[in-house]
């Protein structure tokens, strides 16, 4: 039965979902940035530039000559202090990278020490192709998710048998598979049971 208690109670519940969406990709990037930060590449005060071009352990990363796959931006609603701009990129190279620009209550935001308080601020971020999966993934971007990287294989239950097969072994599959269209654990599984057809006694006697 519906009720004013049960709409907030609801409406409480979508938030407390929200909000740990939000944690994890906040926690996500505060890991790599600070990572980078470590190794010298810092975040920087203010708007990030339109074109983007920074040094990074001696390779360039250019916005302006890179591929631009997708973006994120909080609600229109979102306060002030919590909107932020993340725009994935891939250099000609192929390399992952990140253009991040946020307000105070970002992981972007950069530390003043005149004022002694957090203001906006922005990063260019290399990413390894996990990493550029996994922000896809935290950001809800399926689809985009899709049409870059193509679609995950299903998730598998406990009963799973993990196959290690040789990096020349793998590199044939992924091949084969490719060729028809098909994603590499499709064709394994096919050729497997295939196998398995063709040789009845050896089963039956296992």
């Amino acid at each position: 039965m519906w009720s004013e208690a049960t709409e907030f109670r609801h409406e409480g519940e979508v938030c407390l979902a929200m909000e740990a969406v939000m944690g994890a990709i906040e926690n996500y990037l505060y890991g790599l940035i600070e990572a980078q930060e470590k190794q010298g590449n810092v975040r920087r005060r203010g708007i990030a530039p339109f074109d983007f071009r920074r040094i990074i352990h001696g390779e360039t990363y250019n916005s302006a000559t890179s591929a631009s796959f997708t973006s994120a931006s909080p609600p229109p609603d979102t306060p002030a202090y919590k909107w932020f701009l993340e725009s994935l990129y891939q250099t000609c190279s192929g390399a992952w990278y990140l253009v991040g620009e946020g307000m105070e209550g970002t992981p972007w935001s950069f530390w003043m020490e005149e004022s002694n308080d957090w203001c906006r601020g922005h990063m260019l971020l290399p990413l390894s192709e996990a990493e550029a999966r996994r922000w896809m993934e935290l950001r809800g971007l399926d689809q985009r998710y899709v049409d870059i990287f193509g679609e995950p294989d299903e998730a598998e239950g406990p009963d799973t048998m993990l196959l290690r097969l040789p990096p020349a072994t793998k590199l044939r599959v992924a091949a084969a598979a490719d060729a028809e269209g098909v994603s590499a654990r499709a064709w394994v599984v096919r050729a497997v049971n295939t196998a398995l057809d063709q040789a009845p006694a050896a089963e039956a006697g296992a």
